[in-house]
């Protein structure tokens, strides 16, 4: 009777015993993928900072501009995703209003005076700095800070 009483207390000891075993089995088993997984986040460590740049498509920004301002681009700079061009428009404030309409730039502004033109077909002179939609260089910069040496 007594052994009968004990026999649900000794299957579950040998139950545990066989579970315990099992882990200790899988422990030593995954000591490979759990160095191979240590290895990766160290190298996702390693090159985050290059893998989240902000990309900054150069040749879309300049699509974009040559459709409003037409061949007249005299300096394009680009810089942290804020874009400084000078160049040649019949009228930079025109320019100004329908680059800042355009949804891939925002903080439109004039970065010089206007001045005229030499010709009538150049139209006058002018500067504009922009920044463009979805570059966060502020946001990238707060999470890899620049070495300094």
């Amino acid at each position: 009777m007594v052994a009968l009483l004990c026999l649900p207390f000794l299957s579950n000891w040998i139950r545990i015993a066989i579970l315990q075993s099992q882990v200790e089995t899988l422990r030593v088993e995954s000591t490979e993928a759990r160095r191979s997984q240590t290895a990766v986040y160290e190298m996702e460590e390693q090159w985050g900072a290059v893998l989240e740049y902000p990309r900054q498509d150069v040749g879309q920004i300049l699509l974009s501009l040559n459709g409003l301002i037409e061949n007249s681009l005299s300096s394009f700079a680009l810089d942290k995703g804020a874009v400084d061009i000078v160049g040649f428009a019949q009228d930079p404030a025109v320019l100004i209003e329908q680059l800042a309409e355009r949804e891939e730039f925002y903080d439109v502004g004039q970065s010089r005076s206007s001045s005229s033109g030499n010709s009538e077909l150049m139209g006058d002179r002018f500067g504009i700095r922009m920044s463009v939609s979805g570059i966060d260089f502020p946001g990238y910069e707060a999470k890899y800070p620049v070495a300094e040496d």
